[in-house]
């Protein structure tokens, strides 16, 4: 978990997904959520007070992994504008 301090401001983002939340306790749950499913929840989105301009795909967890690539379509480019 990151803590950003910003003027008088305090916010706390998820590592996985970067979203920024005003308290640790759902910075926390949007991190447990994100390392158990490897995705943000829209009902812990939504208290969000910051949202990345680049949303990020979680690093592969335990459960499962995630690829840029498709065994029927070849692979796959990621271009970030």
């Amino acid at each position: 978990m990151t803590r950003i301090q910003r003027n008088a401001t305090t916010m706390y983002l998820c590592e996985f997904c970067g979203f920024g939340y005003s308290t640790i306790e759902i910075a926390e749950h949007c991190e447990q959520h994100c390392d158990r499913d490897g995705f943000t929840s829209s009902k812990i989105r939504k208290k969000a007070v910051y949202e990345p301009r680049i949303h990020v795909i979680p690093v592969a967890t335990r459960q499962q992994t995630h690829s840029l690539t498709s065994p029927s379509s070849g692979p796959k480019t990621l271009t970030l504008a």
